[in-house]
């Protein structure tokens, strides 16, 4: 049987646009989820790309039993795997190598490593798993009938390449050919251009899918709806110590770092025929100022009290991860067991949220046995970790951070050192 035999009417007009906690609910989504990548429902972000790209192939016309697929930058993802039950041929591909720096794809074996991840038993010759650049595709001009890649396309590069890579998917696809992909779009004033790791402002990303020879849907529609859960969460629970609930942790829209971000899909066709129009940006405005209220009052809510961080091991130091405060004074207290009760120094590391990252040290303080609170003052546009160290540069023992936005006036609070350092 195939997609077209079995998905209920989408109610979802426009695909092209950023993940939505209705979006779980529609009709299609719940029986793609269910009956094609054969999961439980959630709001795992990227079961929602699984879904979003099926969906946008079904809805083109492409899953059928003649059709043949490209995967790229797809690792061992299990959407390949719902796909080829619908085509007749995927070519899979991604960095495959034995010492890539996506751990995911390392490999001498491609082949072995993407059928050893199959959830359910596929056809012999279906699919096909080889190493390849996604801005140098090495097929033959129009080779297929479609495309796709999932959370790839931000880690490409820069501006040039993402353009070079959509047009080298333009030329292996056939005319009429559907290339449907997923990034991020990050609720900022300007695109995060972090390297190899973008967050993509709307208006730059419609730029990058303008200047390509593909042509796009006309509309990229930014609007999130008003509902708890398309509330801005936490990421991650692992920076507090609580990682074993991340498995259970999905935000549908990410407050990460400073940042608002959330998951996105993208529609182009191969019509070198029709006008092409620039994609318009919709309801981008409205939802990116209610999204910056609700993520200042989470930050508030998660710093009006004491919040212990875990930091991690690296060298004889401790070093937590980066952290948003807002504007204003944070306390640090901290509780280290150190064998000769040598004095911890505490260093404030600050750098943006974006490019250019420029970490380097904001102070130094020095925490002696009995001391109370180090305070430092936060600023709304930085982030801050805190690495932890012996002043005699031994091992620093066993280390313990707790902190909070400061409850009185910083004037009537007192550093015990407040040294600045250079980077």
């Amino acid at each position: 049987m195939t997609a077209s035999d079995s998905i209920p009417d989408c109610r979802i007009d426009n695909l092209q646009k950023v993940s939505d906690i209705y979006d779980w609910f529609d009709p299609a989504v719940d029986h793609v989820v269910r009956r094609h990548l054969k999961v439980v429902p959630g709001v795992s972000r990227r079961t929602w790309e699984f879904a979003m790209i099926f969906l946008a192939l079904h809805r083109a016309g492409k899953l059928h039993d003649g059709a043949r697929g490209l995967a790229l930058g797809a690792g061992t993802e299990r959407l390949i795997f719902a796909i080829a039950d619908q085509v007749a041929h995927v070519d899979v591909t991604d960095l495959y190598q034995s010492d890539s720096r996506w751990v995911g794809v390392r490999t001498d074996d491609p082949q072995e490593l993407v059928m050893a991840h199959a959830p359910w038993p596929v056809p012999d010759g279906r699919i096909r798993a080889m190493r390849m650049d996604m801005r140098q595709i090495e097929f033959p001009d129009d080779s297929f009938d479609f495309a796709w890649s999932t959370g790839s396309f931000e880690h490409i590069g820069e501006d040039a390449d993402f353009v070079r890579h959509l047009d080298e998917v333009h030329r292996v696809l056939k005319p009429g050919g559907v290339y449907a992909f997923t990034t991020v779009v990050s609720y900022g004033s300007e695109s995060h251009r972090i390297p190899n790791n973008y967050y993509f402002h709307p208006e730059h990303f419609v730029d990058l899918l303008h200047a390509s020879k593909l042509r796009s849907q006309p509309v990229f529609d930014c609007a999130i709806r008003e509902h708890h859960f398309n509330k801005p969460g936490l990421e991650s629970l692992e920076d507090f110590g609580c990682a074993a609930a991340d498995g259970q942790l999905h935000a549908v829209v990410a407050w990460r770092r400073g940042t608002i971000n959330v998951a996105n899909l993208a529609v182009l066709r191969k019509d070198d025929a029709a006008p092409k129009v620039r994609p318009e940006v919709r309801g981008f405005g409205e939802t990116k100022a209610r999204l910056w209220r609700e993520a200042d009052i989470l930050t508030r809510r998660l710093w009006a009290d004491w919040q212990e961080l875990k930091p991690r091991r690296s060298g004889t130091d401790h070093v937590t991860g980066p952290q948003y405060f807002g504007r204003g004074a944070v306390e640090v207290e901290v509780d280290a067991v150190d064998r000769n009760g040598a004095a911890i120094d505490v260093a404030v590391l600050v750098r943006r949220p974006a490019p250019p990252l420029g970490r380097r040290i904001l102070t130094t303080l020095q925490h002696k046995p009995g001391d109370g609170p180090l305070i430092f003052q936060a600023q709304a546009d930085h982030l801050y970790a805190l690495r932890v160290s012996r002043s005699d540069g031994g091992d620093g023992g066993t280390v313990r951070l707790r902190l909070r936005r400061a409850k009185k006036r910083v004037a009537q609070l007192r550093p015990v050192v407040a040294t600045a350092t250079a980077a």
